[in-house]
């Protein structure tokens, strides 16, 4: 089967999906769901692409349109509660940083 390839590593899946796989922090990621002309992707049907505030695009494929609604409402779903948790992050910072500076008055 000409999909099938040896693993070379933990990166690499024997399936008809080939490639390597990582996560992507979706915290101050920007999801583009048309994709630019000047892409190499543009025209094919149901890609999308994701670009984290590092700059690094990657570009992804659903098999279908109702696959692609799917990942568009979960992606963009996830990215909000990932902004939003990011708030909660900074806001304990802040009241951490407040008692620790009042907790050193006080001594």
């Amino acid at each position: 089967n000409r999909y099938n390839a040896p693993v070379q590593d933990a990166s690499t899946i024997t399936s008809r999906r080939i490639g390597k796989h990582g996560i992507i922090y979706l915290n101050g990621t920007l999801l583009i769901e048309h994709i630019d002309p000047n892409s190499p992707s543009f025209g094919i049907p149901c890609t999308f692409q994701l670009t984290t505030k590092e700059g690094v695009t990657h570009n992804f494929r659903a098999s279908s349109r109702n696959g692609y609604s799917r990942w568009m409402n979960c992606i963009s779903e996830s990215i909000v509660q990932c902004q939003e948790n990011s708030y909660f992050d900074m806001a304990e910072d802040v009241v951490r940083k407040e008692n620790l500076e009042r907790a050193l008055k006080f001594e």
